[in-house]
């Protein structure tokens, strides 16, 4: 397995959905992730279908050791992640990657609640004491949603250091010879736009 770590990467290039802040291509590009086992070093390229709707652009990207994408309340996006070459730009399959998404809460009465789908990975971690969600449709795909409300006072600040509360708030998702995988990433109607915070597993 290889460990992906955000907390000595670079922001490359943040224009998700062609909403900014930079211009060219559509995507966010984060350079240095991780390394393969032979020491190929690789990027994460984070692309959006048509559906993407920003809060506020200006939160995608890298905070304190997490990727951010800031997905608008009311809206939904499916976006693609793909770990990179960071020399030839071209996708690396790994044997094994994990990714934790953080922070699954929801604005007071239930408004913006926050969740993610995806499929394709081989397995999933949650606390014990969980507060998430989980529901298997029947297309295969796995629902991931908030159940409490949350305030900016709770969330996490590092990757590293979790209370108990941040840990009943996250999803960690283990994907095995791929070089990416497809999430949708959305929010319930209510308030303005919703942070997802990722991090290697």
């Amino acid at each position: 397995a290889i460990d992906l770590e955000f907390a000595n990467s670079t922001l490359a290039h943040s224009n998700i959905g062609g909403f900014g802040p930079d211009t060219g291509s559509h995507n966010m590009l984060i350079l240095n992730v991780g390394h393969t086992k032979d020491g190929t070093s690789l990027d994460l390229q984070l692309v959006a279908d048509a559906r993407y709707v920003e809060g506020n652009s200006a939160m995608n990207g890298l905070e304190s050791g997490f990727g951010r994408v800031n997905v608008m309340a009311g809206s939904e996006s499916e976006f693609n992640f793909t770990l990179l070459d960071s020399s030839t730009h071209q996708p690396v399959v790994v044997d094994e990657f994990s990714l934790t998404f953080y922070d699954f809460d929801e604005a007071k009465k239930g408004k913006a609640r926050e969740y993610i789908v995806s499929s394709g990975f081989a397995a999933y971690q949650l606390s014990n004491t969980t507060e998430v969600l989980v529901v298997n449709s029947s297309d295969g795909r796995t629902e991931f949603s908030a159940t409490q409300p949350g305030t900016g006072a709770d969330n996490p600040t590092s990757p590293y250091n979790l209370t108990g509360l941040q840990q009943k708030r996250a999803v960690t998702l283990t994907f095995r010879g791929v070089s990416g995988f497809h999430i949708t990433m959305g929010a319930g109607d209510g308030g303005s736009g919703r942070n997802f915070l990722f991090a290697g597993g």
